[in-house]
């Protein structure tokens, strides 16, 4: 498990409404929803292809997730 996953699943046992997972690899994050959907159920996290080393991208997630 990487660390992204790993801490999604820490955040998640807080029982917040769900949470975001940002990578560049695609099918990185199909696997992590998939896992995350077994262990907590469907709903808890969404995924966005995002370079996070780029800074426009990153600063996106938050409008993005506030839509």
């Amino acid at each position: 498990m990487n660390d992204m996953l790993l801490q999604a699943h820490n955040i998640i046992h807080f029982e917040p409404p769900g949470v975001t997972l940002a990578d560049i690899d695609p099918q990185f994050g199909k696997t992590a929803l998939m896992e995350i959907k077994k262990e907590f159920g469907a709903n808890k996290a969404i995924f966005t292809k995002t370079d996070v080393t780029d800074i426009q991208q990153f600063e996106g997630l938050n409008t993005w997730h506030q839509r």
